[in-house]
């Protein structure tokens, strides 16, 4: 029997959404549990903590993110808009905004 699994080559994405004003340097929680069955059948639940700073400045978010991760993000986004917008213009698409995040990072924290 083969069974669904959840390992180092695996990838969770997700977008989080505030649309409240953050003071600044306070700090923002956020807890999300995972439910899954492990390869013994036995249900568990899997709890993930994180914790954030709220800065203004793009360098802070930077330093503390998975640049590759992020693109891969961007990169799979972009793809589920394939069949509408064709693949050129995905392509393209997906091309400038990765340039323009690298752009960025290397503006305000090069």
């Amino acid at each position: 029997m083969q069974y669904a699994a959840l390992d180092s080559d695996k990838v969770l994405t997700f977008v989080l959404r505030n649309d409240e004003k953050l003071k600044e340097d306070s700090l923002v929680f956020f807890q999300f549990a995972m439910l899954y069955t492990d390869a013994n059948g036995v249900r568990r639940i899997l709890i993930f903590n994180y914790m954030w700073r709220v800065s203004k400045t793009l360098y802070a978010y930077y330093k503390s993110s998975d640049c590759e991760a992020v693109a891969q993000f961007k990169i799979r986004h972009s793809l589920s808009s394939a069949m509408l917008l064709g693949a050129k213009r995905v392509k393209e698409k997906t091309i400038n905004d990765l340039v323009e995040m690298l752009y960025n990072y290397k503006k305000h924290c090069g």
